[in-house]
């Protein structure tokens, strides 16, 4: 808060709780794991990214980024929609060139495309 009073106020409530208050980044480390058990990859995707904003040093948070890309265009793609499954692969790739399970799936989609 900008707003020394506010700020003041803020911090001696917090203070006072019998448990913390968690962060937004603790927030996000917690329900990463909710959301990945619960093959909610779109909700991942979110998680992630945010995550990489806070921490752009952390490969991990890339990782599970590119991964929750190709695994939601698997998703889409078991749903027959292989344009979106497609873009989620090229999202992969945008931040990981050489993620082989994307490159494979966009592969596999192109020479589809091709038969046609």
């Amino acid at each position: 808060m900008s707003d020394p009073i506010v700020a003041q106020t803020n911090q001696e409530l917090a203070a006072q709780q019998a448990q913390p208050v968690p962060t937004g980044d603790e927030q996000l480390q917690a329900e990463q794991h909710t959301a990945w058990g619960a093959y909610d990859f779109e909700r991942c995707i979110v998680i992630f990214s945010r995550l990489m904003e806070l921490h752009p040093d952390d490969p991990t948070y890339k990782e599970k980024l590119v991964t929750s890309y190709f695994n939601r265009g698997k998703q889409y793609e078991d749903q027959g929609d292989e344009r979106r499954a497609t873009q989620l692969y090229y999202s992969a790739l945008a931040l990981d060139p050489h993620f082989t399970p994307a490159q494979e799936a966009a592969e596999q989609f192109l020479s589809k495309v091709g038969e046609s």
